[in-house]
């Protein structure tokens, strides 16, 4: 079986035009290529059953492109024998009007500003936008733009919270929205606890809120000025950090966003975004399963390795420097011992977690004003 004669000729027509990338839309049977002249359509005719003659239309398409009737599976096989896909074997993916092989081009290293244009016009999806706009010529064009709009707009109605997360993450590191849409989701966050994910992992210190210095900041600044050496350094940078507005922002956030977490990816995320907001302190990447072991550990690496260089440092700028060290060490691990025996969610969850919450609370505390 093959295509009608009418419409392999215009498809044979439409390629020496130098499409960049050709779609078909099955609903009403027609394909559609982008040119450097524009849009062009065909109006398709067929003689069987559709789901046969759009088999055969994406057959004659790969051996126009790729010289074999097998598609994206058989550029795949070669692509690995070659490595890497480079620039111009991409392009050629886009001519297939095949959706794997636009997610293909979408996830690739070699993927360009031209190329990414190109994809988004075939398969324009949440999953596409959100991994193009992690890489930052993208984010930062006017396709970054589009990108971020199409998420917002999309975002009501997505039910992963992971891909909640990182949708808010990358429309914010995008930059391309305007001061009322963050506003807006920060409004948001308080009813979805990914969003605040999102802006904790984006705008760790610029998060979209007032809040005033701890009253300790200005003994720790003092103590800074006259302590400070260089085994010392990061640990005073970050207490004097943390006690300052937009430290205590950043932990009065981690608290909202702890109080329901929906789900567990969700604390995952929270969990590896204390790590990495405390991240400088921890210089021999230390993870806890234990809590007991987790406590004991910050309280004997602050003896150990800074208390010679902190003389005379007051006992409760002290208690900061421990609990900093401890969240230097938390991440997902700590709760990888309840997520692997369970995959609840909502308030079960919660109270499955309880013991670890309760344990960053703790330090959490010490160090917020709240």
């Amino acid at each position: 079986m093959a295509l009608t004669p009418s419409d392999e000729l215009r498809l044979n027509v439409l390629l020496t035009q130098q499409p960049q990338a050709i779609k078909i839309n099955e609903s009403t049977m027609r394909v559609m290529a982008l040119t450097p002249g524009g849009e062009a359509r065909i109006d398709l005719h067929p003689d069987c059953k559709p789901e046969q003659y759009f088999k055969q239309l994406r057959e004659f398409l790969s051996t126009q492109v790729l010289g074999s009737p097998g598609g994206y599976p058989i550029f795949l096989r070669r692509w690995t024998r070659m490595g890497q896909a480079r620039e111009e074997s991409l392009a050629r993916l886009l001519l297939l009007a095949e959706d794997e092989a636009v997610t293909a081009v979408v996830h690739a290293p070699g993927l360009t500003l031209s190329l990414a244009r190109c994809a988004w016009w075939v398969l324009p999806s949440a999953d596409n936008a959100r991994q193009m706009l992690r890489l930052d010529a993208i984010a930062q064009s006017d396709l970054g733009l589009e990108l971020s709009e199409f998420l917002l707009e999309f975002l009501p109605f997505e039910e992963r919270q992971q891909a909640m997360i990182d949708s808010v993450r990358l429309i914010l590191q995008a930059g391309q929205v305007g001061p009322s849409v963050r506003d807006s989701l920060w409004r948001k966050a308080s009813r979805k606890s990914s969003y605040y994910a999102g802006f904790l992992q984006a705008a760790a210190h610029e998060l979209p809120e007032q809040g005033s210095d701890h009253p300790l900041l200005q003994a720790a600044n003092s103590f800074r000025e006259k302590n400070e050496n260089e085994q010392n350094r990061d640990l005073l940078n970050l207490l004097v950090q943390v006690l300052g507005e937009s430290g205590q922002v950043y932990l009065k956030t981690l608290k909202r966003a702890f109080v329901k977490p929906n789900d567990q990816d969700v604390v995952v995320s929270l969990m590896n975004t204390i790590g990495d907001y405390f991240a400088v302190l921890n210089i021999d990447n230390r993870r806890y399963r234990d809590l007991q072991m987790w406590n004991r550990h910050a309280g004997e690496i602050l003896q150990e390795r800074h208390s010679a260089h902190l003389p005379d440092m007051p006992d409760e700028l002290q208690r900061c420097c421990e609990s900093l060290l401890a969240l230097s060490m938390v991440d997902e691990t700590m709760v990888n011992p309840v997520f692997a025996v369970t995959d609840a969610v909502g308030s079960v969850m919660r109270k499955r977690i309880q013991p670890v919450t309760d344990a960053l609370m703790y330090h959490i505390d010490r160090l917020h004003a709240g």
